[in-house]
């Protein structure tokens, strides 16, 4: 230890934090899909005494309101909601909004026109090209694992 003052010990991932006075504010950063749990491990006066703390942290999961959109072969736009889900047993429950999320298109004839990223329950707004080809096409729009299907007709 750095001095006598300094009463707790915090080890995460292969960090170990000092803190005087027996109070740990730790925040773990990234993006949180599934549930998850893990121990802190408080330790004081000595290095194999204290308390382990169970910490449950509840996942990000989503649902869209739509899956699919069909346009005919001129420009078009379109919206649909995003809306965050979570278990409603573990940490954060039903008021966990900080899961932030993006939306991304998967062809160049589909843009996105709503700000990311996004956080909790947010709808996604986008527009569609015109498609000057005979063929008809397909793009989609992921935001996290789920995928929204658009269809156009060609000319």
């Amino acid at each position: 230890m750095d001095s006598d003052d300094e009463r707790v010990l915090a080890q995460h991932s292969k960090r170990v934090l000092w803190h005087r006075f027996g109070r740990y504010d730790h925040h773990i950063l990234g993006e949180l899909r599934r549930p998850r749990e893990g121990i802190v491990m408080v330790r004081w006066p000595t290095p194999t005494a204290g308390l382990n703390i169970r910490v449950a942290q509840a996942g990000c999961l989503y649902a869209v309101s739509r899956s699919a959109f069909s346009y005919t072969a001129s420009a078009g736009s379109g919206t649909f909601d995003v809306i965050q889900q979570s278990v409603p047993n573990t940490c954060g429950g039903p008021t966990q909004d900080r899961c932030v999320w993006t939306a991304v298109s998967d062809v160049s004839w589909i843009t996105i026109t709503s700000s990311m990223p996004r956080s909790g329950d947010n709808p996604v707004a986008f527009t569609v090209a015109t498609n000057d080809g005979a063929a008809s096409r397909v793009g989609r729009i992921a935001v996290r694992d789920k995928v929204v299907v658009i269809t156009q007709a060609g000319r």
